[in-house]
């Protein structure tokens, strides 16, 4: 379920740099699954955060849907810094597709992985732990 759902309505309306089918698996995976998801914009696709309770303390990860070339859709799993002034991102991996080789069951793992924290027993067999490619902000 997705939290802001109005925010991930008609996403080839708002989404850029991220084609709108592999988009659409991941917020399709996002609204049946049962954690709850929040999504946020960003300038070269969106970001999805568990909004459901693993521990205590709010969760820090997220996984960003993005595009870096024409045609192939970035995932990237990382955790924000704890340090407020810090910009500071810390790696979990991801994974580059060609856009019509995005699965919904990619998205599910993702999102799996995702509302469990980065844990490493959630973690995908696709995972690539480096990426050659810079990830945008």
């Amino acid at each position: 379920m997705i939290a802001n759902e109005a925010a991930a309505s008609a996403p080839g309306a708002w989404l850029t740099g991220v084609s709108s089918e592999p988009a659409s698996a991941f917020l399709e995976a996002a609204r049946n699954h049962p954690a709850l998801f929040h999504l946020d914009r960003t300038s070269n696709g969106f970001e999805l955060s568990c909004s459901s309770a693993i521990s205590p303390a709010p969760s820090r990860a997220f996984m960003k849907v993005c595009s870096v070339r024409e045609l192939h859709t970035l995932v990237f799993f990382y955790k924000r810094s704890l340090l407020p002034f810090s910009r500071d991102r810390l790696s979990y991996g991801g994974m580059e597709w060609r856009d019509e080789q995005v699965s919904s069951e990619h998205a599910r793992a993702s999102l799996d992985f995702l509302a469990g924290g980065l844990a490493p027993a959630c973690r995908p067999a696709w995972l690539r732990r480096s990426l050659p490619v810079t990830v945008p902000e």
